[in-house]
């Protein structure tokens, strides 16, 4: 029975036997805790030990072992998730009546393989921690989110290491982040590679994992597990957050609001002095404090986030809302507003002022992120739709110019030329001339000014008085076509009808394949050329309000946000909006619906058909609109003030990712992801790859059979993509790429039990680490290591190195070939004979 069986065997026990699961993680809690003083005793019979420890368990010995753990750590009320945890886990015992916890005992006693299973603690408290998660419904398939069997978290961490490997890195100063962390196996194993190949000292952990690993997750409940997974293995602090990592900016994205507040501050400060708690006065007089700080950044457009002045602004903010949440401050609506827009701390915050602390090096970013984000894109909740997201992603506020609609074409001629699209289509017609559209499109008889159609019909004998499609109809009788050519006559672009003109420009211009439009490259180029970049922003294509520009000192990159004034409104019955736009009108407020949308939410069992409208008002009417919407029924206002202009208002969480993990690395450094292949293929998402090869660099795609995940609960085809962010990434490249048909674990069963005796990725690894010039895994070294003998086996290994594309050498050298699976793997890596 594999360990994933047997602690769902004892978890399902529990269950139906004590009514719930609430004992078993503080047991084993417990159990790990005194299974490692156990193991540091260096006992003989470390299982009869445990369960001489395990029978003599008690309310007060669990609740003692726990509160001593809450003690030992001193770190503790710095992250306080893991005090939680503990907490939460102190209660669940007190609450339990002592009959069900001696049948808990009971049950955990017979079971030997789930004692045993401790002696593996990762694989263990993973596994654990993913069926407590399964069954507490944490992780919903729906938002897309599926924990990442051993295998593929292995061959990521190996891959990873290997690339490092061959740039000679000090993993001793290798700051690693994974933003979506779960329960924290990918960092568990990234340490578990470097203890295993001593490249970190083992003495040492406790300074080493605050200062390198570094893990976010959405979920509460799963980030308070992964802080005890980390502390558990790295005896020491955490750097465990619970937030929504495409959030980075945070406050940022309200900086109306923000400059409402700053520019009111000094004057609701007197009303704060007021209240008598010391813990809010201690907060006041900080504020006070940097007043004069602060006033740097009123009325400013553009700021450094990583500066001094971004760090007081947040501690501010935090503060204010803080005091709001405890006492209320009367009258101040903007941080009523503000309040209600806080829910998890911003990246920014978390890596730059936090974690900073810890390891100053993270201001500049992370060296690696390795991490499985959300993947999948079939449902609302598996997409980023709320506006003050979006704007933080250049993803969905800027285009590559052959990706612009025509609509979106004419508007940036507009802006950039400085004349209506009618005008700049004659100029580029006449740079073509008349001769080669003509070539090109058939200016029919009919479309012709009738100066010159009369002139036409003159020429050909044809009577030129009566109706025009009488002239039209004889021309096409005597000439057998309906169409003019270069022998008809001499005409300039001038004169041809706007109409025309248009009519032209969209066929020669414009390429049209099935239902999509796209640029020529002859309006390409010239667009290219005026602007001087492929890439535009929706502030060089739309009309914008209120441009925000967030620097970063820390590693010279820029981000613009473009704002325009208006409302965002929702709705759940579709006439509504009718009624919206009839009662602006009566009131005489101008406005233009920028964006509009539909979704299904669900509540509970329930589904409802949600409408959203976003408006663009006059910002001398836009508090009578709000006041006139208000007051409507069935309409909630999401958004009002400044709204950010987007080119994309829905995206895909994990398309979001991409860009996220490139911010959080440091130029040069590498993110390592899951991704579902459609990323790689689709035609709809090939704006998603033209981004990935405009700011990085893509080293490795190790693409999935189906049901990689289905243990997870997902058939989604995954992959793994390892790229790495660079300022000038290189035109012309090798990719490394493969495709394993077995993972050592069975496909085609909902558990996958595992099957070590089937398994391409130490091959993978293999052909990986040669592809980098590091040599075979099986070489004297390492086969030595994993105790395996073959001395000639090592030898073809040396010679093959120096021929790596001779594949009948390599079937003699190489065991994958016979056995299905690769034996340094197999032991050393994957441990699975274990």
């Amino acid at each position: 029975m594999s360990l994933r069986e047997e602690i769902q065997r004892v978890h399902d026990h529990l269950y139906s036997e004590i009514g719930g699961t609430k004992p078993l993680l503080p047991l084993v809690l417990t159990l790990l805790y005194k299974h490692k003083e156990i193991k540091m005793r260096g006992s003989k019979n470390p299982l009869e030990e445990l369960k001489r420890e395990l029978e003599r368990l008690d309310k007060n010995e669990i609740k003692k072992t726990l509160t001593s753990l809450l003690n030992k750590y001193s770190n503790i009320e710095e992250n306080p998730l893991l005090g939680e945890l503990i907490r939460e886990s102190i209660d669940n015992i007190e609450e339990l009546p002592p009959a069900k916890l001696e049948r808990a005992k009971k049950r955990l006693l017979k079971a030997d393989e789930f004692l045993q299973a401790m002696d593996h603690e990762d694989d263990f408290i993973g596994i654990l921690f993913e069926t407590l998660a399964t069954h507490s419904k944490v992780f919903d398939k729906k938002e897309g989110r599926f924990f990442t069997p051993k295998n593929i978290i292995l061959l990521v961490v190996e891959m990873m290491a290997s690339l490092l490997e061959k740039e000679n890195a000090d993993f001793t100063k290798i700051t690693v982040l994974d933003p979506c962390c779960g329960s924290a196996r990918y960092l568990v194993q990234w340490a578990n590679r470097l203890k295993r190949e001593n490249l970190i000292p083992l003495n040492n952990l406790g300074n080493y994992y605050p200062r390198n690993l570094f893990g976010i997750d959405i979920s509460r409940d799963v980030a308070k597990w992964a802080t005890w997974n980390m502390v558990f293995h790295g005896d020491g602090a955490t750097n465990i957050e619970n937030a929504d990592s495409l959030n980075y900016y945070g406050y940022l994205v309200y900086w109306d609001l923000i400059q409402t507040i700053l520019r009111e501050l000094p004057e609701k400060l007197e009303s704060l002095e007021d209240i008598q708690q010391e813990h809010i006065q201690e907060m006041v007089d900080y504020i006070k404090k940097n007043l004069e700080l602060l006033k740097r950044l009123t009325e400013n457009n553009e700021i450094d986030i990583s500066s001094e002045e971004i760090r007081v602004l947040f501690t501010v903010l935090n503060n204010l809302v803080h005091i709001h949440h405890k006492v209320h401050i009367e009258g101040w609506d903007a941080i009523e507003e503000l309040s209600k827009r806080k829910d998890y701390p911003s990246l920014l915050e978390i890596t730059k002022f936090k974690w900073a602390k810890r390891n100053s090096e993270v201001v500049q970013g992370f060296d690696v992120i390795i991490t499985n984000p959300p993947f999948g894109r079939s449902g609302q909740d598996l997409m980023v739709t709320n506006p003050y997201i979006l704007a933080q992603y250049k993803l969905a506020t800027q285009k590559w110019l052959g990706d612009l609609t025509r609509d979106e074409v004419e508007n940036l001629i507009k802006k950039v030329y400085g004349i209506n699209a009618i005008e700049f289509y004659k100029e580029c017609l006449k740079e073509i001339g008349i001769g080669e559209i003509m070539k090109r499109y058939k200016i029919k008889f009919n479309d012709l000014p009738a100066k010159y159609l009369k002139s036409l019909a003159r020429k050909y004998g044809i009577p030129e008085k009566g109706r025009k499609s009488e002239i039209v109809s004889n021309l096409s009788k005597k000439l057998g076509r309906d169409y003019i050519t270069g022998e008809d006559m001499r005409i300039s672009i001038n004169v041809l009808p706007d109409n025309l003109i248009k009519q032209i420009a969209y066929n020669i211009l414009y390429i049209t394949e099935g239902n999509k439009t796209r640029i020529s490259e002859e309006l390409f180029t010239k667009l290219k050329d005026k602007l001087g970049t492929e890439w535009v922003s929706v502030g060089d294509v739309y009309g914008y309000d209120y441009k925000l520009v967030l620097k970063d000192s820390a590693n010279e990159e820029t981000h613009e946000i473009f704002f325009y004034n208006g409302i965002w409104i929702e709705f759940n019955k579709k006439n509504i909006e009718k009624k919206v736009v009839r009662l602006l009108k009566e009131n005489e407020i101008p406005f233009e619906v920028t964006y509009r949308y539909s979704s299904e939410r669900e509540s509970g069992e329930r589904k409802t058909k949600i409408y959203g409208v976003f408006l663009r008002i006059p910002s001398t009417k836009l508090n009578d609109a709000k006041n006139l919407l208000s007051g409507m029924k069935d309409i909630y206002i999401q958004g009002y003030g400044y709204i950010p202009l987007l080119f994309r208002y829905a995206l895909p969480k994990q398309v979001v990712f991409l860009e996220e993990f490139l911010r959080l690395v440091k130029n040069g450094g590498y993110v390592f992801t899951v991704i579902d292949t459609g990323i790689l293929s689709n035609s709809e998402d090939e704006y998603v790859r033209r981004f990935l090869y405009r700011f990085s660099r893509i080293h490795a795609i190790v693409e999935f059979p189906h049901n990689a995940f289905k243990a997870a609960g997902t058939s989604v085809k995954t992959a793994v993509i390892l790229y790495q962010k660079l300022k000038q990434p290189p035109e012309d490249y090798e990719i490394f790429g493969a495709l394993p048909q077995n993972l050592g674990y069975v496909l085609n069963k909902q558990e996958t039990p595992p099957d070590p005796d089937h398994n391409d990725l130490g091959k993978v690894l293999c052909d990986w680490r040669l592809y980098l010039g590091l040599g075979r895994m099986c070489d004297p070294a390492i086969c030595s290591d994993a105790e395996m003998t073959g001395d000639e086996r090592c030898k073809l290994c040396a010679e093959l190195d120096s021929t790596r594309n001779d594949t009948e050498k390599e079937r003699k050298c190489c065991l994958w070939y016979k056995l299905e699976h690769c034996p340094v793997w197999r032991i050393k890596i994957e441990k699975s004979d274990i």
